[in-house]
């Protein structure tokens, strides 16, 4: 039978908690829901200020990293759909730096599902 542990995590003096089912045949964590409200980390935030100071990063690489340092400080904000598709593109891109695409990861995460979208509507 499943138990459900929470494991408080703070982020920027916002408390979250994490459900996790813990299957005791097997031994794994599986996440059961996504937290609302998420935002960009310190380190994710301090790599995109890196990519947007960089004169050799691409277009791409600056809408990522500038979306996902708009999220630094509100849980609001969300990632658009060309931010979204520059994110993508620069997870892709072999030739990207580790600080775009930590920069790009962390918009991505922030994108809103189509469905939870058209529900707000």
């Amino acid at each position: 039978m499943p138990t459900h542990r929470t494991q408080p995590s703070n982020r920027l003096n916002a408390s979250v908690s994490y459900k996790f089912d813990v299957n005791q045949n097997e031994g794994r964590l599986k996440m059961a829901k996504k937290p609302s409200g998420e935002t960009t980390g310190k380190a994710a935030a301090a790599a995109a200020a890196r990519v947007l100071a960089d004169p050799a990063a691409t277009k791409a690489e600056k809408k990522a990293a500038a979306s996902a340092l708009t999220q630094s400080h509100s849980a609001n904000e969300t990632t658009g759909v060309k931010a979204a598709a520059a994110a993508s593109k620069v997870l892709r891109d072999p030739k990207a730096s580790k600080d775009a695409k930590t920069a790009a990861a962390s918009a991505l995460t922030q994108k809103v599902k189509a469905k939870a979208k058209a529900k707000k509507k």
